[in-house]
């Protein structure tokens, strides 16, 4: 049997559906002239507007539409004479041929991109005689036959349409003068002929361009080749599945997607918008998502692609209504249907993108910033998205498993990485933070936008680190001390760490890093209760020693103690406190001076008067011979009232002489330091000791005069 038997004969049903139709026009023409004008009008608009260099985009369409349900090859052939489109799937049928004999009239139905409507009109740029041969019935149209025909019944038509009078034809007559013709129709069902005029050359750019991406949403098609005999070129894309990815294949490239369908109906406003798609209760809508490379801006596509970009990641593809040439998306209740059921495609499939390496990717491919949307669709899709992201699961935590954003605690913007890598780290952190790998700029915009509301924020950097300490471990209190000590050395966010409880005390406490509150342990035992000493489960870690080393926390001694309680503030201070204040500063010799100074400037310091009580320094009553100092301090044992005893000059001489003070408060300080010398020893011993004989020589004597000192 030969290949070409199976080929039906012009008596076919299809041919004589040709027949009965063609007369049917003329008939129609003879009737109504008018229409002969109209029907032409339209094909001349079709062919110079905007499908007036789609010939390939619809061809390839029809193609793809006649092998919905089976699958098999498409075949484009360029020659310098002639456009050859070539498809294994079903044969034309009656319904189809009728589709094309009209305008404006779309057999479409289901999830078929399209049958024979407007769009193959399109063929009419290109050439003015295009054929049809399919194993059911084969036939032509032809701008001279037609209008000869059209001529006889409407004579003054000034123009005269093509696509609406048809002749059969006989392929085996046709396929043995065309080599071409004749090679296709040995495995194809169906064969689209356009001789074309020399000056289409556009035609060779378009098989160049044509995107291969069309596949991702015609997986029934196995195969689609390009033979451009004029440029001698070829291409040849295939498509492939591999587990949940869909790969296409071109020469010895390939590239990964993902593919997220859904069939969705309409709502009941949408479909009176509609226009031509209201008759279809069901709609398909796809987003295919790259999976190699980096995300970035993505299309908008009507089964093939459309002039407007959308910020969204990859491909959203839909029956979008759009202008007659299906470049722009109109705006309207039946788009915006779609565009909320496009968000819901894409905030239900994010799961199915998490990447375990970097389970930020899933952010990286939604919306970008409002003020970066390109068109109203991408406006309306980003608004959409966001809206309903906000509720549902769609930002990675701390174990890369998707979370409602609303549910997750974010941390503070701007911290390093290594600060973020050290307190991800940590296996007992908390789990309802941000992952980390969402710290890049344009994650962290689309986080917040998702994650964050007028009444709920980014965490403090204090909030952050303590979160981190939650389950009370040693090992907790180090890796927050490693968090803490990279901000200070990046400088990012000052010293708001040092707010933190964070550091894990001998006594199971938290405590900031306060260089006056904690130390390291050592055979100094601090008289302040207060005081911490830093757990030896955190020292015995290099790093956290080193931080703490950076925080100034150094190891206990006595001036560090005198540093604590003044730092602590004397509010409501006891009689015994203030002498146990007095007692270490006479511990911490010379160097109290200067750390009592601020407190003694701002008339925070109570000394002991001649009755043994603490009074403020500013209210005793001024001496006879130091007019500089108010008042009287004791013990003033065997001295007459109003006089600073010999014993004291000296050891202010002393004092001034050892550290150069230069302040009158300094010295003061100075001295009541050394009172407090003389009270200790007196509690101590009850008695009434004979001043100590300090008469050093000093060489500023005279000043310590000028300050009534001596």
């Amino acid at each position: 049997m030969s290949p070409l038997e199976p080929w039906a004969s012009r008596e076919s049903p299809v041919c004589e559906y040709i027949r009965e139709q063609s007369q049917r026009c003329l008939e129609s023409y003879r009737a109504d002239p008018g229409l002969v004008e109209e029907h032409a009008n339209i094909e001349r608009a079709t062919a110079q507007g905007g499908y007036g260099r789609r010939q390939i985009y619809e061809l390839v369409q029809n193609a793809a539409d006649a092998m919905f349900g089976s699958g098999g090859r498409i075949e484009i052939v360029l020659t310098p004479s002639a456009l050859y489109c070539a498809n294994e799937g079903s044969a034309i049928d009656v319904e189809g041929v009728d589709a094309i004999l009209r305008s404006h009239v779309s057999r479409k139905r289901g999830c078929e991109i399209g049958r024979f409507g407007m769009g193959f009109k399109s063929v009419l740029g290109v050439t003015t005689s295009p054929q049809f041969f399919s194993r059911s019935g084969s036939f032509g149209f032809d701008a001279e036959f037609a209008g000869r025909l059209i001529s006889q019944v409407v004579p003054n038509a000034p123009r005269a349409p093509v696509l609406r009078i048809a002749k059969p034809l006989l392929p085996q007559v046709e396929a043995g003068n065309d080599g071409v013709l004749g090679s296709l129709m040995m495995w194809a069902t169906t064969v689209v002929r356009l001789p074309i005029e020399p000056e289409c050359i556009w035609l060779t750019e378009d098989v160049r361009n044509f995107p291969s991406e069309f596949l991702l949403f015609a997986p029934h098609v196995h195969s689609l080749k390009f033979i451009d005999q004029s440029a001698d070129a070829e291409r040849e894309i295939r498509v492939f599945n591999e587990k949940e990815e869909i790969h296409l294949v071109e020469q010895n490239r390939r590239s990964r997607w993902r593919v997220f369908s859904a069939v969705v109906r309409p709502s009941i406003n949408a479909r009176r918008d509609a226009g031509e798609l209201a008759d279809r209760d069901e709609l398909p809508l796809s987003w295919a998502v790259p999976l190699d490379g980096r995300p970035s801006r993505g299309k908008f596509w009507a089964f093939f692609p459309t002039e407007y970009q959308t910020t969204l990641s990859g491909i959203l593809n839909a029956p979008w209504k759009t202008n007659e040439d299906r470049w722009n998306l109109l705006k309207g209740e039946f788009n915006s249907d779609l565009l909320s059921h496009a968000a819901e495609l894409v905030i239900g499939n994010l799961g199915a993108l998490v990447q375990n390496e970097d389970p930020g990717f899933v952010v990286d491919i939604l919306p970008a910033r409002l003020d970066e949307s390109p068109n109203w669709a991408d406006t309306e899709l980003n608004q959409k998205v966001y809206a309903l992201g906000r509720t549902r699961p769609c930002v990675p935590d701390q174990a890369g498993r998707l979370e409602t954003p609303t549910q997750l605690s974010i941390p503070p913007a701007g911290l390093p990485a290594e600060a973020l890598a050290a307190w991800s780290a940590y296996s007992g952190r908390p789990q309802a933070w941000s992952h980390n790998s969402l710290e890049q700029r344009t994650r962290r915009t689309r986080l917040e936008r998702l994650a964050t509301t007028p009444v709920k924020q980014a965490a403090t950097v204090q909030k952050w680190l303590e979160a981190l300490v939650a389950d009370g471990s040693a090992a907790a209190s180090v890796a927050a001390l490693k968090c803490a000590a990279t901000i200070l050395e990046s400088q990012s966010h000052g010293f708001s760490f040092r707010a933190a409880s964070i550091v894990l005390t001998a006594n199971s406490q938290f405590l900031p890093p306060d260089p006056n509150r904690v130390f390291l342990a050592s055979e100094y035992a601090p008289s302040n209760a207060e005081l911490a000493i830093v757990h030896d489960g955190v020292t015995a870690d290099a790093d956290a020693l080193a931080a703490l080393s950076k925080f100034g926390i150094r190891a206990a001694d006595v001036e560090g103690d005198l540093r604590a309680l003044i730092d602590a503030g004397f509010t409501n201070y006891s009689a015994a406190q203030w002498q146990r204040l007095w007692k270490i500063a006479a511990q911490v010799g010379t160097a109290a001076g200067a750390l009592l100074s601020g407190a003694a400037q701002r008339g925070e310091l109570c000394v002991r008067t001649i009755a043994s009580e603490f009074r403020p320094l500013g209210g005793v009553c001024r001496s006879e011979t130091s007019p500089h100092l108010s008042g009287r301090v004791g013990p003033d044992q065997g001295r007459s009232k109003g006089e600073v005893g010999e014993d004291q000059t000296a050891e202010i001489r002393e004092v001034k002489k050892e550290i150069a003070m230069k302040h009158v408060t300094v010295l003061l300080v100075a001295v009541l330091v050394f009172n407090s010398v003389a009270v200790a020893q007196a509690t101590q011993t009850q008695e009434h000791p004979k001043p100590p004989k300090l008469r050093p020589k000093c060489k500023s004597a005279a000043l310590a005069k000028n300050l009534g000192l001596s």
